[in-house]
């Protein structure tokens, strides 16, 4: 079959495009939309009708390393231990699907079931995309956190509150909090997300023109929120909705310098981010500690249909 071997050069070409084009030009964006599932089923297909085409396996095996790259699959989990001594904190990480409270019964309920130290929450927002301010509403609630809001972005905590640094220009909000006599700088995260479908149904130029544009802002974000952990020598847990999958270039660098919650407590798959809040097929949510931070547990919270993110429960210790 002259299809199959023409097939293998296009994947073959396809992925040497992603090594180039990744994180530089705009219009590869739309590749990220593609959940990483069905580049594997993708793969294997090609090696099932290569079967008789030698030179078109390896081909199809040459670009596997490739692939696994963008793959968000974790397969080496490491044991926790916890240290004697050390108290163990909390955090919650969720992005709230918009704030609208009247129509999500159980709202407040589900936040006071994790019980958690610190709370990161992101799209403190109504269905216009107007900024609401929370924290009296949240305070009802939680009588005995503090509460800061900057922008869209809430965070909330019952550890003493050392510094809070809050710009609503930036793409995060730092709370500098003592855990146990020591300072931990905690980051709750929200980059803008790359590609709106909405602008399709007002006209196509605005759609595209849209995505170039956010292409930009999102690297001025990222840029910011590195430059911002670079210049800070403290503890550090950066947690939110990064609007990224692994198979973009731009959270890379984040996942190489720090711990992720999840691939060092878990093999397997993770996903974060529900399509039609049911199906669950990518991960754009992380939590991520700096190296003197000790990892102990990562567990997925169900969201009970409140919002098409799934929540993270994070619990981790200071080292001495």
């Amino acid at each position: 079959m002259e299809l199959v071997p023409t097939l293998a050069i296009l994947w073959c070409v396809y992925w040497i495009c992603d090594l180039l084009l990744n994180g530089r030009w705009w219009v590869w964006e739309f590749t990220s939309m593609v959940p990483f599932l069905a580049w594997w089923l993708l793969w294997l297909i090609l090696l099932i009708v290569s079967y008789y085409s030698p030179v078109s396996i390896l081909l199809i095996l040459a670009t596997t390393p490739l692939l696994y790259r963008l793959t968000d699959l974790s397969w080496r989990r490491s044991s926790a231990r916890p240290l004697q001594e050390q108290p163990t904190i909390k955090l919650f990480n969720w992005n709230t699907l918009y704030w609208t409270v009247d129509h999500k019964p159980g709202f407040y309920q589900f936040l006071q079931s994790q019980n958690a130290d610190v709370y990161h929450l992101q799209e403190a927002l109504n269905h216009d995309e107007e900024i609401i301010d929370v924290r009296s509403e949240l305070q009802e609630y939680f009588p005995d956190y503090q509460i800061v809001q900057s922008g869209e972005l809430v965070s909330m905590t019952r550890l003493p509150v050392v510094g809070s640094f809050a710009d609503d220009s930036l793409p995060y909000l730092r709370l500098d909090l003592d855990v146990a006599g020591k300072v931990v700088s905690f980051y709750n995260v929200h980059i803008i997300v790359h590609i709106a479908p909405e602008n399709l149904k007002k006209s196509v130029s605005l759609f595209l023109r849209n995505i170039k544009e956010r292409f930009a802002r999102r690297k001025v974000e990222y840029q910011m929120l590195w430059n911002a952990l670079e210049n800070n020598q403290l503890p550090k847990v950066i947690s939110g909705d990064f609007n990224t999958a692994k198979s973009q270039v731009a959270i890379r660098r984040f996942l190489r310098k720090y711990q992720d919650s999840f691939s060092a407590l878990h093999v397997g798959m993770p996903r974060t981010y529900a399509f039609a809040k049911r199906i669950k097929l990518w991960r754009i949510d992380y939590v991520l500690v700096s190296s003197d931070l000790n990892l102990l547990k990562n567990d997925y919270i169900d969201p009970q249909l409140l919002s098409d993110h799934v929540g993270s429960s994070v619990s981790f210790q200071v080292q001495k």
